[in-house]
């Protein structure tokens, strides 16, 4: 049993014309204040607007804190803009372990094979926010069997381009609930909870005395991401909070309710139950960005491409070449390094269907991990940048652009207007 529930550590989420490039740190943009940002669109050698890679790290080091959200002591990790003098003889954080996720007295009997280091960069604790501000927010989502840091990475980079990234632990479907058959369905929109308790604390520490954000915060201007059945929390915080100003979504779950009768039904119910949930929901009326897998086994395509025909325009969908379900976590590219998980099964009798799930996009068969999450990042700094009215245009987001930028990456696009 504690091999198995071991080996849901590595799933981080389941349910469910030619242009020449400027770096983004050369260009500049607008911010809603009228301030100047760092990237935005730029002009190419005909001073035609073109396109920027916000692949490439931002101009800024970034902040890392942690703090208490809602009345029960739950977590959320947050990243942001620092300030340069402050981090210049500040101990960056190396990295976290995998091994966070689980409760302590099971960590010795995680298998080694199970266990994967992660390394941040220019990334450091506690020290003073950057005085540019107020920045605009993100709150992210993490996947079912995941956990709030598992997408570090990506919301580190965030933050470099001008971003406070807040990301709270959902116990009610984190690797630790794993351990104890919770079962999600149960506390209906406990993550949404979640996110609205986040955005309320990242609002008192705007105005917190001394604090690390304390005058950092832009919560008016706000973007919410997330991944897998983080994806359904992010949709469906937005039915209800018309504070959110574009959602982000990872090979997104369904916003409709995971209860015991989708969790039990065939396949061919499932989708039918997909179908008439989202029939019975009006989408949210603000701009969507969907980034799914084109080979992921764990939320198919085809599941995500239903949400996708009901979200409301404008739209983007990107689906990115023969990635998987884990292609978005920190965990896939040490996956890859190390061969996959299933050569472990062996080791790990009765557990080949998790371990499988586990390496959902993560072997070689699969998009390189680097382009893959070099791709994620581009997308969802320039969607952020032009749904907050930081970017002129949407140059960035051009498929033709995305193609011959990415060429490796970009599978399948849509654009909605």
């Amino acid at each position: 049993m504690g091999m198995a529930v071991a080996a849901v550590l590595l799933l981080g989420a389941c349910s469910d014309d030619e242009t020449t490039t400027e770096s983004g740190s050369d260009a500049t943009a607008l911010a809603p204040d009228g301030t100047s940002a760092p990237g935005g669109t730029a002009e190419d050698d005909e001073g035609d607007l073109a396109g920027v890679d916000y692949s490439e790290r931002g101009p800024y080091p970034v902040g890392l804190t942690t703090r208490a959200v809602g009345e029960d002591g739950r977590e959320a990790v947050i990243y942001y803009p620092a300030d340069d003098e402050a981090t210049a003889d500040a101990e960056p954080l190396a990295g976290y372990s995998s091994a966070i996720a689980f409760p302590e007295a099971f960590q010795a009997a995680v298998p080694p094979e199970l266990i994967q280091d992660i390394a941040l960069t220019d990334v450091y604790e506690d020290v003073p926010v950057s005085s540019e501000g107020p920045f605009p927010v993100v709150l992210h989502s993490h996947g079912a069997g995941g956990h709030y840091w598992y997408e570090s990475l990506r919301n580190a980079h965030l933050a470099s381009w001008g971003f406070v990234v807040a990301a709270p632990d959902h116990r009610e479907r984190n690797l630790a609930a794993s351990f104890t058959g919770a079962n999600a369905s149960a506390v209906p929109d406990a993550d949404v909870a979640d996110l609205e308790n986040t955005l309320a604390m990242l609002d008192d520490a705007n105005v917190e005395d001394g604090g690390p954000l304390a005058g950092a915060v832009d919560t008016e201007s706000l973007g919410v991401s997330g991944h897998s059945a983080g994806g359904r929390a992010a949709v469906r915080m937005a039915l209800e909070n018309d504070q959110v100003d574009t959602v982000i979504l990872y090979a997104p779950a369904s916003p409709i309710p995971f209860n015991e009768e989708y969790r039990t039904a065939t396949p061919e119910r499932q989708v039918e139950l997909i179908e008439e949930g989202l029939a019975a929901l009006t989408p949210p009326d603000i701009p969507t960005l969907t980034v799914p897998g084109e080979v992921d086994a764990t939320i198919p395509l085809d599941r995500v491409l239903l949400e996708y025909d009901w979200l409301a325009a404008p739209k983007r969908l990107v689906v990115l070449d023969a990635a998987g379900h884990n292609a978005f976590t920190d965990a896939c590219a040490p996956i890859r390094a190390q061969g996959g998980l299933l050569q472990y099964a062996d080791k790990l009798p009765g557990i080949e269907g998790l371990l499988q799930r586990g390496e959902d996009g993560c072997t070689e068969d699969n998009l390189d991990t680097q382009l893959g999450y070099d791709a994620v990042n581009h997308l969802t700094v320039a969607q952020l940048r032009l749904a907050l009215g930081l970017d002129e245009t949407d140059a960035s987001l051009d498929p033709t652009y995305l193609e011959e930028t990415f060429p490796e990456a970009i599978g399948q696009t849509d654009v909605q207007s």
